[in-house]
């Protein structure tokens, strides 16, 4: 393993500066992801109900799929309202010379991501399971 000295505090906080530009890009690509395809989600079973309805399906069973998607978003939302939190309570640390990067704090965050994708595997087989259940006629 390969140690690197630092010298200069200046070149220390650039180098964590930018592992932290790494960690707030993938972030947001996550929540950005996450955004579309949970409204993607809503649209698609806005689509096949719509469709459904056509062949006498009861569009009802839309409700919870689009529950699921929606709070998705919300909690999307959340965890955006939460990364700009963080980012007050750190440019205060950086002011008072603290670090607020625990390993504690990234395996949260990591939880947190696998929750808001889980919540999505979970509304999207929701509907998948239900309409599997229905029966189209054709005809």
């Amino acid at each position: 393993m390969k140690k690197i000295r630092v010298t200069d505090l200046a070149e220390y906080k650039a180098r964590a500066f930018d592992h932290e530009a790494r960690a707030r890009a993938v972030a947001d690509s996550l929540r950005n992801y996450l955004t579309a395809m949970n409204t993607g989600g809503i649209g698609v079973v806005f689509a096949i109900a719509g469709t459904l309805i056509e062949r006498g399906v009861d569009p009802r069973w839309a409700f919870w799929p689009v529950i699921f998607y929606v709070l998705g978003i919300l909690l999307t939302g959340l965890s955006l309202a939460l990364a700009k939190h963080r980012e007050l309570k750190r440019r205060d640390a950086a002011l008072q010379w603290k670090s607020l990067l625990t390993s504690r704090a990234s395996l949260a965050k990591l939880h947190l991501g696998l929750l808001f994708i889980g919540w999505f595997i979970l509304g999207s087989g929701y509907a998948l399971w239900y309409l599997l259940r229905v029966d189209i006629v054709c005809g």
